[in-house]
């Protein structure tokens, strides 16, 4: 798996689609959230759509910005417009934010797509990776421990390079 840097490279320079990318992500996710429970909701169906009509968008010479077709996972912590965002608690099952917080707003103006959600300690307030949401986080070289805290998800998504 590239890096943000060499894959946004090779997207816009042809050498590589934001279809393949997409697939080898959503590919690494499916061979390794089963043990790790990086991702809660992944939005597959989704990722590859967008990944078309980037692909699509740049055979026509258009780019929307740095990571056009760049795939990514979200911290469940942060605001998604339309998207679940349950902060890793059992009392926000059910939400869905009507806009996107700051960060993701920006991404997605970058030209990134979103792969779905990685899970994250209740409201990111403990030191293991544990969730009664998306189940406890696994260490990707010893499965038997945990990944970390708040931002295990993304560590064990990085480390299993389900993402550039």
């Amino acid at each position: 798996m590239p890096t943000v840097i060499e894959a946004a490279t090779l997207v816009r320079e042809g050498e590589l689609t934001p279809i393949h990318l997409t697939e080898l992500c959503l590919a690494a996710i499916e061979t390794h959230n089963s043990t790790l429970n990086a991702f809660g909701d992944v939005y597959a169906e989704a990722a590859l759509e967008q990944a078309a009509g980037m692909t699509a968008e740049l055979q026509r010479g258009q780019v929307r910005g740095p990571l056009h077709g760049i795939p990514f996972g979200i911290k469940d912590l942060f605001s998604t417009a339309g998207l679940r965002t349950t902060r890793g608690s059992l009392t926000a099952l059910e939400s869905v934010p009507v806009q996107d917080a700051p960060i993701i707003r920006r991404l997605k103006s970058a030209g990134a797509i979103i792969l779905g959600k990685t899970a994250t300690t209740e409201f990111g307030w403990t030191g293991a990776s544990t969730s009664r949401v998306f189940g406890n986080g696994r260490n990707p070289w010893d499965p038997s421990l945990t990944s970390g805290g708040s931002s295990s998800g993304s560590a064990m998504a990085g480390a299993v390079r389900a993402g550039p």
